[in-house]
C-alpha cells in the first residue's frame, strides 16, 4: 500500500491469470449476497424481505476451484483406516472440499439464482450429484462397519473418476471458455477504458447509485414458483430514457460510466450504476444522486426508487464516492473491486435474458490511451491487481 502516487494512474491493470479473475469473480459473488441484504433492509418502504441473504455465492465459487484441482495427479482424496473393532472413512484435504461440494443443495441454489445461466463447470458436478442422490456422506470420519467403509470409498471414488472424466471432455472445457468470454471481456475492456480516463484526469467526481422497480401490489418470486421475463420491456424502455437524461443534465461534464442488470428474487430487475463526472459544478455529489432519484421515480410513475451509495460515502472501505484522486492507490483499489462486482460474477453465473437486452454496458470514456503515456518500465503487469486479491482475501473487504 506504499505505492508512489504518481505511478498509482497505471495500475488499472488487466489482469493475466485466470487464477486472477476468479479470485475477483469470487469475491464480486460474495459481495451481492451481502449488499443485496443491507440495501433491502435500509427500504422498508417498498415491503421488501432480505433479498437472496446466502452462502450459495461459497459453493459455486468452490466448485471451479476444484475443477482445477481434481485435475491434478494427486493421491486418492477418499481411503478407509481399518482398526480392530471399528473403520472410518478418511477424507484428504482435497476430499473435504469434494465432500463439501457432493453436499450442496443444488435444487436451492438455483431455486435462489432465477433467470440466471450457471456454467459448464457447476453444471457437470449438479448433474452427477444427481446421478447420487445417496450420497454416503453420513459415513465419513465415524464409526462405521469394514464393509460400510470400503463401500463408501468405492461409491466416493467412482464420482471422482466421473467428474474427472466429464470435466476433461473437449466440450466441456470450450462451453466453459465460452461461458467466460463475455465476463472477462468487460472486465478488461472496463480496465482499459477507466486506465486511460485515469492518465488524463486526476480527480473526478464518483456517483453509486441502484435503480429499483416494484409494481404495486408485487410479491417478491417464491421458492418453487417460476421466475418470468414480464415487466423487463418496460424497466430497460425506463432505463434508456433515464439515461438519455443523464446525458443531457451532465453533457461533457460525464466522464465516464458503467451499469449492469441484475434480478434477484427479492429485489427483481434493478441496475447498478457508477457514474464518473468533471469534479466542477458536480461537489456535491449526494445531491446530484438526489436528484437523478427523482426523475427515476418520476420516469417510472411513482414505482421505482433509487438506492443512494454516496449517502453512504463515509462509510466507504476505499475512496472511489465524491471526489476522488485517480493518483491515489485506495482509489484504484476500489476501483478494481468495482468493476469486478459488476462484471465478474459473470464468470460462475449470469443473467439469463433475451438477447435484445444488454446486461452490461460502459461508455463516454476515452477510446485509447494519451499518445505520449506509458507505464513505469519496472511494474510488472498485473502487479497492483494481485496485491489487492491477496488483502481482500485475508480481509474479507467491502468493495465500496
Amino acid at each position: 500500500m506504499n505505492q508512489p502516487k504518481h505511478e498509482a494512474r497505471d495500475q488499472i491493470t488487466r489482469p493475466s491469470e485466470d487464477a486472477d479473475l476468479n479470485s475477483m469473480a469470487r469475491l464480486a459473488l460474495r459481495q451481492r449476497a451481502i449488499e443485496w441484504t443491507s440495501k433491502n433492509d435500509e427500504h422498508p418502504e417498498q415491503g421488501l424481505q432480505v433479498g437472496r441473504a446466502n452462502v450459495h455465492d461459497r459453493i459455486i465459487s468452490l466448485l471451479h476451484e476444484l475443477a482445477k484441482e481434481v485435475m491434478r495427479p494427486s493421491d486418492p482424496p477418499f481411503f478407509a483406516e481399518h482398526g480392530k473393532t471399528s473403520s472410518f472413512v478418511r477424507c484428504t484435504p482435497l476430499g473435504q472440499q469434494l465432500l463439501d461440494a457432493a453436499c450442496a443443495d443444488f435444487y436451492q441454489i438455483e431455486a435462489d439464482y432465477p433467470l440466471h445461466d450457471f456454467s459448464p463447470v457447476y453444471k457437470v458436478f449438479a448433474r452427477l450429484r444427481r446421478l447420487m442422490p445417496g450420497f454416503p456422506s453420513s459415513y465419513f470420519n465415524r464409526s462405521v462397519s469394514v464393509h460400510d467403509a470400503n463401500q463408501t470409498v468405492v461409491q466416493a471414488l467412482w464420482f471422482v473418476k466421473a467428474l474427472r472424466r466429464a470435466l476433461g471432455r473437449e466440450s466441456v472445457k470450450t462451453a466453459n471458455e465460452n461461458f467466460r468470454r463475455g465476463a472477462m471481456d468487460n472486465f478488461k475492456g472496463l480496465s482499459d477504458s477507466v486506465g486511460w480516463l485515469a492518465q488524463r484526469r486526476k480527480d473526478v467526481i464518483g456517483l453509486r447509485f441502484d435503480l429499483y422497480e416494484r409494481a404495486a401490489g408485487s410479491e417478491p418470486v417464491k421458492l418453487g414458483d417460476t421466475a418470468s421475463l414480464d415487466g423487463l420491456d418496460e424497466f430497460m424502455a425506463c432505463r434508456e430514457r433515464f439515461h438519455r437524461s443523464l446525458h443531457r443534465r451532465f453533457g461533457k461534464k460525464l466522464l465516464g460510466y458503467f451499469w449492469a442488470l441484475e434480478y434477484g428474487r427479492e429485489s427483481k430487475y434493478h441496475v447498478h450504476y457508477f457514474v464518473m463526472l468533471d469534479p466542477r459544478g458536480n461537489e456535491d455529489h449526494v445531491g446530484l444522486v438526489e436528484m437523478l432519484g427523482e426523475k427515476w421515480v418520476s420516469l417510472t410513475e411513482g414505482r421505482g426508487y433509487i438506492y443512494n451509495g454516496n449517502a453512504h460515502a463515509d462509510h466507504q472501505t476505499y475512496p472511489v464516492l465524491g471526489r476522488v484522486n485517480l493518483d491515489d492507490p485506495q482509489t484504484i483499489t476500489g476501483l478494481q473491486f468495482l468493476m469486478s462486482y459488476l462484471t465478474l460474477a459473470g464468470l460462475f453465473v449470469k443473467l439469463d435474458v433475451n438477447k435484445r437486452f444488454r446486461t452490461f454496458s460502459k461508455g463516454r470514456f476515452p477510446k485509447g490511451p494519451p499518445r505520449k503515456a506509458g507505464r513505469p518500465a519496472d511494474r510488472v503487469a498485473g502487479s497492483r491487481l494481485k496485491i489487492t486479491v491477496a488483502e481482500a482475501r485475508a480481509n474479507f473487504m467491502k468493495f465500496i
